[in-house]
């Protein structure tokens, strides 16, 4: 199986949501090139209760932009996209449950700003070396493409040289300055780790909310949804 896992987020968008207008004059309606007014949020709640998402939009700060799209083009599009975003979160939760043998519904989630274990670096023992090690993937799983995903933790490495994971202290995620300005970000909740592979593999599932560029929608907007990821650690 290829190395994989990556990614992440340290700081939140600082924009203003849409919550109930496009264009913040128009009184929870959307003008498009015909200037017939339609609310975006009834579509909103139209194809998020269809999906099973919970997709928002996010505008420009302090703009008053035009969505030029039809109702019916909104509509076709946000539905293109909350379908996308549906197949990958139920992909990441089969992968996790393919690969465990566990039921996702019976995850006990760790929060992201908390260490699952902050006990220190022990003292070697016979037969045994004990280091504390950080992960970062160079082959991100399809996807986290443009998220780094960092482990923490204790391994084990035996006189085999077989090295196994003997604790994982926390998980953090991160992207690059680039991609946060265009708009790219993943604002990591919480996640949970699974040892695999008689513990030389850590299985790592992690929740959040994502930020991805909408251009279609107007320029400077920007989409953002819970999402669920899956990773691997090797050790």
């Amino acid at each position: 199986m290829k190395r994989f896992l990556s990614f992440c987020l340290v700081s939140v968008l600082t924009v203003s949501i849409l919550s109930v207008t496009a264009l913040a004059d128009t009184n929870d309606a959307a003008r498009n090139a015909g200037n017939n007014d339609y609310s975006v949020q009834e579509i909103l709640n139209r194809v998020n209760e269809k999906y099973g998402t919970d997709i928002n939009l996010i505008a420009p700060d302090g703009q008053k932009v035009v969505i030029t799209l039809t109702a019916e083009e909104l509509e076709s599009h946000l539905e293109s996209e909350a379908k996308k975003i549906a197949e990958d979160n139920a992909a990441a939760i089969r992968l996790y449950e393919d690969r465990t043998g566990m039921s996702y519904n019976s995850i006990q989630w760790i929060a992201a700003d908390a260490n699952s274990n902050k006990g220190e670096v022990q003292a070697d023992v016979a037969g045994l070396q004990r280091g504390l090690q950080s992960y970062v993937s160079t082959q991100p799983t399809w996807q986290t493409a443009w998220i780094n995903v960092t482990l923490q933790g204790i391994i084990n490495i035996d006189s085999s040289n077989v090295h196994k994971f003997s604790q994982v202290d926390k998980v953090t995620c991160s992207i690059s300055t680039a991609n946060y300005l265009l708009g790219w970000n993943y604002s990591m909740s919480s996640y949970s780790y699974s040892y695999l592979d008689q513990m030389r593999t850590c299985a790592v599932t992690l929740t959040g909310t994502e930020y991805n560029p909408d251009p279609q929608i107007a320029p400077g907007y920007i989409r953002s949804f819970s999402s669920t990821k899956y990773v691997e650690f090797y050790a």
